[in-house]
């Protein structure tokens, strides 16, 4: 052969060898066989081992807590509950039923069985008969663990709602805070605790939703006397939003925050208080559907909602701050009662008009009821 010929031979049969090299060994290299290579294995055993983490720690538990502090603890006390508890209670009983409703409190025990038996008025009667109502007596918390004043009221229970649902946990709601849909699978999103904005960016302490003993809710109730000052938000807002928000920065799934249409859409001013409450000379021209349900008064599935209606869809719990509190009337609401809700006049009232229709088809309210349960 010559010179050329010779070296088209040889390039011929190494190609040749080559071809029958990949054959025998296309199998190694098959995609089947790539995903069981030590590197991939690797990678599919932290991805199983993340997720098998993830679904071993327990859901927030599907428990509702509520505070009520009293000054006077004497047996000669009433309660005073008004309609507005008792539909935050029903509100959050329905949409979650869950498996006990724990009301902390510093009221004697006799004065809880006299509002039983009706003494202290129809709402007081009807939030103590709620099923799963449990009642848990708490000592009024007067100083710090530093020894420190605690100031108002309303001071004294952040400190007993920290503590109480950092033992117990689940959720928590001021009592006008209410529930418009489920929460169960915020309870179920595999985070440590639930939490939401509010007006001015902070989060929110009136209602959170959180694991026994998780990191977050100790955190907290680790921080709040060493914090506490006698303002009204180091020790809650402000130390929540910090805490929160570090711990959605690691990454470590003990903490969401939601945005502020979630749980508090609110806010304090008096042109929060009009859009909320006031009552627009019209009804909202006939909201139908059931609570919670399609075509529900605005939970923006309506052909023509009126023009001054909010679209409630976005939120999970409404925050309702009422404006009594700061001294403030917004046209046509003082106080509520069933009937306000009945007629769809205000936002508020067509938030809540499916629950409480259906609560009045059911009998536990009349039109007619007064905001204090009394005649």
């Amino acid at each position: 052969m010559t010179s050329p010929q010779v070296r088209t031979l040889i390039i011929v049969i190494v190609l040749f060898i080559s071809l029958l090299f990949l054959l025998s060994n296309r199998e190694a290299f098959s995609p089947s066989k790539l995903t069981s290579s030590s590197s991939s294995s690797s990678l599919n055993i932290s991805l199983h081992n993340d997720t098998t983490t993830t679904s071993a720690l327990p859901p927030i538990p599907n428990i509702v807590n509520l505070v009520y502090l009293v000054d006077d603890e004497s047996t000669t006390k009433t309660l005073r509950f008004e309609f507005s508890h008792y539909l935050s209670v029903y509100a959050a009983w329905h949409h979650q039923r869950p498996s006990s409703i724990i009301l902390h409190t510093n009221v004697d025990p006799a004065v809880i069985e006299k509002a039983r038996s009706g003494i202290s008025g129809k709402w007081s009667r009807l939030l103590l008969e709620t099923p799963g109502m449990e009642i848990r007596k708490v000592v009024r918390p007067d100083k710090t663990a530093r020894g420190d004043t605690i100031g108002p009221m309303e001071h004294k229970s952040d400190f007993v709602r920290v503590e109480a649902v950092r033992e117990v946990g689940g959720l928590y709601i001021d009592f006008d805070v209410f529930l418009l849909r489920p929460l169960h699978v915020l309870l179920r999103a595999g985070f440590g605790a639930v939490v939401g904005r509010e007006a001015g960016d902070d989060i929110n302490s009136g209602v959170f939703l959180t694991r026994p003993r998780g990191l977050l809710i100790s955190q907290w109730a680790d921080d709040m006397s060493r914090l506490y000052d006698g303002s009204w938000l180091s020790h809650s807002n402000h130390a929540l939003t910090r805490i929160a928000e570090r711990l959605v920065g690691e990454a470590s799934g003990e903490a969401l925050i939601m945005e502020r249409n979630a749980f508090a859409p609110g806010g304090w001013g008096n042109e929060d208080y009009d859009r909320l409450w006031a009552v627009h000379d019209e009804d909202d021209g006939g909201a139908g559907g059931g609570a919670g349900g399609a075509g529900s008064a605005g939970d923006g599935n309506e052909a023509s909602p009126p023009s001054w209606a909010v679209d409630w869809s976005r939120t999970y719990m409404l925050h309702a701050f009422m404006p009594y509190r700061a001294g403030y009337e917004p046209h046509g609401f003082h106080r509520l009662h069933p009937r306000y809700v009945l007629e769809r006049r205000s936002n508020f009232a067509r938030a809540l008009y499916p629950l409480v229709r259906m609560m009045e088809e059911d009998g536990l309210v009349g039109r007619n009821d007064t905001f204090d349960g009394r005649e």
